[in-house]
Parts: C-alpha cells; sequence; structure tokens
C-alpha cells in the first residue's frame, strides 16, 4: 500500500470520524489499551495514536490486509478436502510438487478453517467428463468420498462436508 495514493489520503480523511468513536470508547472503558481499525483499501487507524516511519523514499508501506487479524475477520471459515495421489505414478518431481502445492494450500487457511488431507494410492476408474463445465470442489468431494468408502470413517471425523455429504452410488456398492 503505497501512503501517497490519493484513495489511500481520501480513505484517511472520511475515516476521520473514527477518533471521536475511539476517545468516546475510551471514556467509557478506560481499560481499552489499543482500538484499530483496518480498511479494505489497506490503511490503518489506530489509538491512541503512533508516529508511522517513512522509508528512506518517504513511503509508509504498511498494509493491514497482510495482518492475520485482518485476514481472519474478513473471511469466512472454510471446510478444505485436499485429495493427494501418492501412488507410484506420483514419485520424484511430481509428488515435490503434490507436496509444495498442499502447503501452499495450508498457508492460506487461518484458525477457523477445517481441513483435511487424504492420500490416495488407489487405482480408480477413470470418468469422462460429460459437461463442458467442471465443477472441481464437486469432483473433489465425490473422488475424497469414493475414497472414504473403502478407508475407516474415524480418518474423516475431522470434516463436516464428508459426514453431512451422502456417499456416491458407485460407494454404496
Amino acid at each position: 500500500m503505497y501512503n501517497k495514493d490519493p484513495a489511500i489520503v481520501n480513505g484517511v480523511f472520511w475515516s476521520e470520524s473514527l477518533n471521536k468513536v475511539f476517545v468516546d470508547n475510551f471514556d467509557r472503558d478506560p481499560s481499552l489499551i489499543w482500538q484499530y481499525f483496518g480498511s479494505a483499501k489497506g490503511f490503518f487507524r489506530q489509538y491512541p495514536g503512533i508516529k508511522w516511519e517513512p522509508d528512506e523514499n518517504g513511503v509508509i508501506a504498511f498494509d493491514c490486509r497482510n495482518r492475520k487479524w485482518y485476514i481472519q475477520a474478513a473471511t469466512s471459515p472454510k471446510d478444505v478436502v485436499i485429495l493427494v495421489d501418492v501412488s507410484g505414478s506420483m514419485k520424484g518431481l511430481r509428488l515435490t510438487i503434490a507436496k509444495q502445492t498442499v502447503s501452499s494450500i495450508l498457508d492460506t487457511l487461518g484458525d477457523d478453517d477445517f481441513f483435511n488431507i487424504i492420500a490416495s494410492w488407489v487405482a480408480g476408474e477413470r470418468q469422462q467428463c460429460r459437461s463442458s463445465v467442471a465443477i472441481p470442489y464437486q469432483a473433489i468431494l465425490t473422488s475424497a468420498l469414493l475414497l472414504a468408502a473403502a478407508l475407516p470413517l474415524q480418518l474423516f471425523s475431522s470434516c463436516p462436508a464428508l459426514k453431512a455429504a451422502p456417499l456416491p452410488a458407485a460407494a454404496q456398492k
């Protein structure tokens, strides 16, 4: 975030009215130590205020949107199932890339998110896509449910989506 961007300057200007709200809050509850406001544009207000130190170019590069507390407040909880092929075809670089991808996905999750990682080594029947529009989440969920039918149920206890979803017809046989 660039602190001299007109959108940031205007946002700081319109949010000045928060100063009175912060003072009133403190008057009502002196135990408040800090009060914060983080905008969707990236600027940040703090009470009591501090002087931000710009870098050598006169820029203050702090962006509240990259802070964990902002991300948690701005996103909804997620239930994620990651199905990883660890069969013989996934040796060497392929498996390394798969692990890095899983790690990258996990890095996007927060404290309110739930996830499960399913390692698949079972050779399955390949299905042709019957539509020009693929639905990745449903495809992954269906694959996970098919695998779940062959594995103990307790492996999936941390994923509400798997517990609540009906098994596909192929898995009920």
